[in-house]
């Protein structure tokens, strides 16, 4: 009876740990993001291939986003952006690190200090392609109201990324809105 009854707790979890990245080739680690000093959640996938490290690099973009979203950090945020990138929201759009700084910093809700939100990402619907020095990214966003725990809005976000010596940067970004709550 009570071998009957740890199987039946024991392979639910272990297939979990499977599935969900326990094993030794799958999963997240902690590390330091390699521009801020923030420490970030990295993924290892497989055993090593490179194509498979840099998409988990390009995700680790939306990390960084929401997480500096979340505590209010321009600076953070606008570390994985290129120097010459886009944003296009709302109807308008703002080239260059200095517009998309101003739009973060002074119009958009999730920087307002009011706000008391969390940014999360359904990590399953997550996109990402690579191509060389380029590559794809498409996640949605969900903005959580800590207090009231209410979804104040839904967004989906597709954007372009490149390569710089190493490094993964937002180039392009098309925010449309999911759903207005």
């Amino acid at each position: 009876m009570m071998t009957r009854t740890i199987a039946r707790i024991l392979i639910p979890v272990a297939l979990a740990g499977l599935v969900f990245g326990a094993s030794p080739a799958y999963g997240t680690a902690q590390t330091r993001h390699p521009i801020t000093p923030h420490r970030i959640s990295t993924y290892r996938v497989g055993y090593g291939t490179i194509r498979n490290a840099n998409l988990g690099l390009i995700k680790d973009l939306e990390v960084v986003i929401h997480r500096s979203q979340s505590s209010k950090d321009v600076d953070a945020f606008m570390s994985v952006w290129d120097r010459d990138a886009t944003l296009t929201t709302g109807g308008n759009t703002y080239t260059g690190t200095q517009q998309i700084r101003d739009f973060w910093a002074t119009k958009s809700a999730a920087f307002k200090p009011e706000n008391n939100w969390i940014e999360l990402t359904a990590t399953q619907r997550m996109v990402t392609t690579m191509h060389g020095n380029q590559g794809t990214f498409h996640f949605e966003c969900y903005f959580l109201d800590i207090p009231s725990k209410v979804v104040k809005g839904i967004s989906v976000v597709d954007s372009t990324v490149v390569r710089h010596n190493g490094r993964w940067f937002v180039k392009t970004v098309t925010i449309a809105p999911l759903a207005n709550l």
